[in-house]
C-alpha cells in the first residue's frame, strides 16, 4: 500500500526525526513531502493528493518567516473554508507540537474537527507509537491510495543508494515529475541507511530485495493498467535488477523503461534471459567513467560489479544502452542538470539518444579491461597462490 504525505514543518531537526522515524516502518511505501510555511503547504495541496497530512502548529506565513503560534489553525482553517475546491483537501490530519502551552489551548480546535493534537520531543517516544499507529492504521485500510483508474499515467518508481537517506529523489521530484504531474504516478522507495558492512553479504543484499518486492508487488495490483518505470542509483540497481530476475514470465507487470545510475550490478547480469521471461521496452544504463567506488565494488563485494562504468555486456540497441559520462559515483551531480536536461526527455518523450565520452580514447578501456580481470574470483585466487607460496617456502 502506498500514499501521500505532507509534512509542514520548519525545525529541521523536528523534521529530520520525523520523517525518519515514517522511512522505518516496515511494510510502507509513500511518497513524503516536507515543507516549512502555510503558503507552501497550499501551494502544494493546489496541485497534488495528499492522504496524510501531518501538521506542527507553530509555523510560518511564508518560508524563511517567523513562526507563529497559531500557523497550523490558519492553515487547517482555510481548508475548511475552501467551499470552491481550490485545494486538495487531506484525508486525514495528525497535528503535532513540541509547546505544552499550544497543546492546551488548541486541542479543542482539532477535536472538533475529529483530529488530535500530539505532543513530540526527542527524548520521548509516545509520539512515535501514536504516529506509528495511525499510519499504519491508514496501510492496512481497504481504502486504495491511489488513481488508478488514468490507465494513461505511468507509475515511476525510484530506489536509492548505500549510505544514504536518496536526497536525489527530491530533487527528481522537484525537476521532472511536479512539471509532469498529469503523466506519472511516482513513488520513492526508502529503505533507510545501508551500511557497507551489510552491502558486503549477499544475504543481507537479498533480504533487502525480498522486502522491495513484497511491497512493489502489492502497490502494482492497484495499478493493472498502467506502465512501470524502474529508477536507480548504485545498490538501488542491485534492488531492480534482481527484483526484475526474481519475477516469473507469467507475470502481467508492463514494465517500459529502467534507467540505472553508477549500477553496482556485474557487467555479465543476465538482462536477455530476463527480457525473455517478462516485457521490459528500454534499459538505459547510465555510466560515470571516472567511478572509483565501482572499481571496489567490482573488485571486493561478491555478486556485485562495476556496470555502471564500464556498460552492460551483450547486444545494444536503441532498447538496450550503455552511455558513458565524464563522471564519478553521484552522477546526478556531477553532469549539469541531469534530472530536467537529460533524464525528462527519456522519461517524459522516450528521446533516448547515445552519449560515449569514452570515443578516441583507448587508455581508459585497456584499465577496465584490467580491472574487469581482477575480480572477487581472481583477487581470491591471487590470495590463496601466494599463502601457498608463502607456506611451502623453504
Amino acid at each position: 500500500m502506498a500514499f501521500n504525505i505532507l509534512f509542514v514543518e520548519d525545525n529541521i531537526n523536528k523534521r529530520d526525526d520525523i520523517i525518519n522515524y515514517i522511512n522505518s516502518l516496515s511494510g510502507l511505501l509513500s511518497n513524503i513531502k516536507s515543507v516549512e510555511s502555510i503558503e507552501s503547504a497550499l501551494d502544494y495541496l493546489e496541485r497534488f493528493e495528499v492522504n496524510l497530512l501531518i501538521l506542527d502548529l507553530n509555523i510560518p506565513n511564508r518560508d524563511n518567516g517567523n513562526p507563529i503560534t497559531d500557523g497550523g489553525i490558519t492553515l487547517l482553517n482555510t481548508l475548511d473554508h475552501d467551499t470552491e475546491g481550490e485545494f486538495n483537501r487531506p484525508d486525514t490530519v495528525y497535528a503535532i507540537t513540541q509547546h505544552q502551552k499550544l497543546l492546551h489551548e488548541y486541542s479543542g480546535i482539532f477535536k472538533s474537527f475529529n483530529f488530535s493534537i500530539n505532543f513530540y520531543s526527542p527524548l520521548h517516544s509516545e509520539w512515535k507509537e501514536s504516529l506509528g499507529k495511525h499510519i499504519q492504521w491508514m496501510a492496512g485500510s481497504k481504502k486504495k491510495y491511489n488513481n488508478s483508474s488514468s490507465s494513461s499515467k505511468s507509475v515511476l518508481i525510484s530506489v536509492h543508494g548505500i549510505r544514504t537517506d536518496g536526497n536525489w529523489q527530491e530533487k527528481l521530484r522537484t525537476d521532472v515529475i511536479e512539471h509532469h504531474k498529469e503523466k506519472i504516478f511516482y513513488f520513492s522507495y526508502n529503505f533507510g541507511f545501508f551500511d557497507l558492512v551489510r552491502f558486503f553479504l549477499p544475504f543481507t543484499r537479498n533480504k533487502e530485495v525480498n522486502k522491495f518486492s513484497e511491497q512493489i508487488i502489492d502497490l502494482l495490483k492497484d495499478y493493472p493498467n498502467n506502465s512501470v518505470n524502474f529508477i536507480g542509483h548504485s545498490f538501488g540497481t542491485y534492488i531492480i535488477g534482481y527484483f526484475l530476475k526474481s519475477l516469473s514470465s507469467n507475470c502481467s507487470i508492463k514494465v517500459d523503461k529502467v534507467i540505472l545510475m553508477s549500477s553496482v550490478l556485474p557487467s555479465d547480469f543476465p538482462w536477455h534471459k530476463i527480457r525473455k521471461k517478462i516485457s521490459i521496452n528500454n534499459i538505459i544504463n547510465e555510466c560515470g567513467t571516472k567511478d572509483k567506488i565501482l572499481i571496489l565494488s567490482h573488485m571486493f563485494i561478491p555478486g556485485a560489479g562495476m556496470a555502471g562504468r564500464v556498460g552492460f555486456k551483450g547486444l545494444a540497441g536503441t532498447d538496450f544502452i550503455n552511455r558513458f559520462y565524464d563522471s564519478g559515483h553521484n552522477l546526478y551531480e556531477n553532469v549539469d542538470d541531469y534530472f530536467s536536461r537529460i533524464f525528462s526527455p527519456v522519461l517524459i518523450k522516450s528521446e533516448i539518444k547515445p552519449f560515449n565520452s569514452r570515443e578516441g580514447s583507448w587508455c581508459p578501456n585497456f584499465i577496465n579491461s584490467v580491472i574487469s580481470w581482477l575480480s572477487t574470483k581472481n583477487i581470491s585466487i591471487i590470495i590463496l597462490l601466494i599463502v601457498i607460496f608463502i607456506i611451502n617456502k623453504p
